[in-house]
């Protein structure tokens, strides 16, 4: 019970948190915090509908960005897209509402690349490269492909722990999980005081996720 309160706590000080950034004079930085507190709000939460009005509340302020001609806005719109149909599909066998909407998420996506892809440590290229390997060939998933936009991504911020992971993720698909696990250990190894200060609870996930991948959980 007390680990499920912690839990709870924490999703509603991130929602909380994003409303306070938004209330911040409208920026490049106040964009991502606001963002990223979302985001995980979202994804931390198990509760269908809190997570769908934190998508959607993520989707009305991406418009009024773009309106503000915040460069990152259409990445971060496409972003919340996904998380609306993705909670939407919930656990459907076919999850049609992600693929009613995956032509908009890719094309915000694309554009993006074009308009401002160093958006959150160039997350456009990221998040295609993403789809297309999580995608099944059938829905237009892509290993190889998926692999080339995660090394734009990476050449693009190459300190990103993030980028680094679904570099070697997509190396594994490949087959060529020789080459995966240098980086896979790097990450892994990383210790509190090598991680970017901004960043420590999204570089410890990725930590924990190399970690897995590399004894062979995932």
């Amino acid at each position: 019970m007390k680990v499920w309160l912690t839990f709870l706590a924490v999703m509603l000080a991130m929602a909380l948190a994003a409303e306070c950034y938004a209330k911040l004079p409208v920026s490049d930085a106040s964009v991502e915090r606001t963002s990223i507190a979302l985001t995980w709000a979202i994804r931390k939460s198990t509760d269908k509908e809190f997570r769908l009005g934190r998508a959607r509340r993520g989707i009305a302020l991406a418009e009024g960005w773009k309106s503000a001609k915040i460069p990152s806005a259409g990445y971060w719109n496409a972003v919340f897209i996904s998380f609306e149909a993705e909670v939407r599909a919930g656990n459907s066998p076919i999850p049609t509402n992600m693929m009613k909407a995956l032509k908009k998420i890719k094309a915000g996506l694309a554009d993006a690349v074009k308009t401002a892809p160093e958006s959150h440590f160039y997350g456009p290229n990221r998040v295609l490269g993403i789809i297309d390997l999580s995608a099944p060939k059938i829905a237009g998933g892509n290993p190889e492909r998926a692999f080339v936009a995660f090394t734009d991504a990476l050449a693009g911020a190459p300190k990103s722990t993030l980028n680094q992971l679904w570099y070697a993720k997509a190396l594994i698909k490949l087959k060529r999980r020789g080459e995966a696990e240098p980086m896979l250990k790097k990450i892994a190894a990383l210790t509190r005081a090598e991680m970017d200060p901004n960043w420590i609870p999204e570089t410890e996930e990725d930590r924990a996720e190399a970690a897995k991948i590399l004894a062979g959980r995932r």
